[in-house]
């Protein structure tokens, strides 16, 4: 068993608990706590395994470079206080699916509701000139 670097002693009704600080999975700490935990320290894994949450899950999946997951789940994601970011994230991953058009779509939904988005105006423009690129390369083999 690995030694933890640091050893907290808690006194609770008489008894000496030990909690160890470098341990995964805490006695005072909550599933979403451990998955916060293990997504900072870049364990996607245990991460995903902790979140409920579709927004959460699609920010882990995305991280890992699950893109279609992290579409999925940014797709489904309701909370109201992540959504115009879930949107955001939408489109992120579809641009890195090479859906381009998806992508367009996502950021232009961001920008109808918030037009001063410096973030989003950017990949929309990058999204519409890889997307011109690939409509060229279609045009040229269409007529060859």
């Amino acid at each position: 068993m690995a030694r933890c670097p640091v050893v907290n002693w808690l006194m609770v009704a008489g008894v000496a608990l030990v909690c160890c600080s470098g341990a995964q999975a805490g006695w005072f700490t909550n599933d979403r706590q451990d998955a916060f935990r293990a997504f900072e320290e870049g364990d996607y894994e245990s991460a995903l395994a902790g979140f409920s949450d579709d927004y959460r899950r699609g920010v882990v999946q995305y991280r890992s470079g699950q893109y279609e997951q992290a579409a999925r789940s940014f797709g489904r994601a309701t909370r109201r206080a992540v959504k115009q970011d879930a949107t955001y994230n939408l489109g992120n991953a579809r641009f890195q699916l090479g859906d381009y058009e998806g992508a367009v779509t996502a950021y232009e939904t961001v920008l109808d509701a918030e037009p001063d988005h410096d973030d989003a105006r950017h990949n929309l423009s990058l999204a519409k000139s890889r997307l011109g690129v690939l409509q060229e390369e279609q045009q040229q083999e269409e007529q060859q």
